[in-house]
């Protein structure tokens, strides 16, 4: 078939053509990809950030903290320093002793009248929305992948040098001029993802989440499903008006 033939003399006339063929591939699709994988550490470096500096969000915490060791008072659980952000998805199934609300239904009351400028505070941490569908090791598995093509590219412009000239093949041209103008900027990134890997470590440590197992998408999922969970209840509680006095 015509096809066939065209395959046939593509691959007898241009050495190492696969090969070469990979690095075409790679060019086409590296400015697309680096600027997502750029997004993408941005969205997260601007979500940590987020909770790094939201002190409504914080005090919330130590709200729900101080409701946690009042229900667990006299148990082995009272008293504790801190909780998973996890935990917060449970909330709102648990219920008061004569099951008339959740507690989360009671947060929601206590907090829009003892505190009421908390009760927005989902919308100075909206980054967590975005971030819980990022996952840094997934950044960092394609740039180590991409880095790797880089290696195979260098090799087929070696490659290009010491063979005999082809007539009319600017390959070594082309893809000199994409790997000078590329290394850098993947360099950048590369450094980047490794400082949003660290600050990401940190601020699980900040939020006392363990160390080993800290994984910060399911920490930003977590967080999102809060938040969602949060608003979706105080709509429900100003329209139904309703009033809580006790969490015993």
């Amino acid at each position: 078939s015509t096809q066939s033939t065209w395959d046939f003399y593509m691959t007898s006339t241009i050495p190492n053509f696969e090969a070469r063929l990979n690095c075409w591939v790679l060019k086409f699709r590296y400015p697309p990809f680096i600027q997502q994988v750029a997004e993408q550490i941005d969205t997260l470096r601007d979500a940590a950030n987020e909770l790094r500096n939201c002190k409504a969000f914080q005090r919330l915490l130590r709200i729900i903290l101080e409701f946690g060791n009042v229900l667990n008072a006299g148990a082995r659980q009272g008293g504790a320093q801190g909780f998973k952000m996890s935990d917060l998805s449970k909330l709102k199934d648990l219920r008061s002793s004569d099951g008339s609300c959740t507690l989360l239904e009671f947060l929601v009351q206590h907090v829009s009248k003892r505190d009421p400028l908390l009760m927005n505070f989902s919308k100075k941490i909206s980054g967590v929305n975005k971030a819980k569908n990022v996952n840094i090791q997934d950044i960092v598995a394609m740039l180590s992948e991409v880095k790797n093509d880089m290696k195979l590219l260098e090799q087929q412009l070696e490659r290009s040098q010491s063979s005999p000239p082809i007539p009319d093949d600017r390959f070594f041209e082309v893809m000199s001029e994409f790997r000078n103008t590329s290394s850098s900027g993947l360099q950048l990134v590369e450094e980047r993802c490794k400082e949003t890997n660290q600050t990401l470590k940190d601020l699980g440590k900040y939020f006392g989440e363990n160390q080993q197992s800290f994984n910060s998408q399911n920490f930003f999922i977590s967080l999102s499903n809060f938040c969602r969970d949060f608003d979706e209840t105080r709509k429900k509680v100003e329209s139904k008006h309703i009033v809580v006095n006790s969490i015993d």
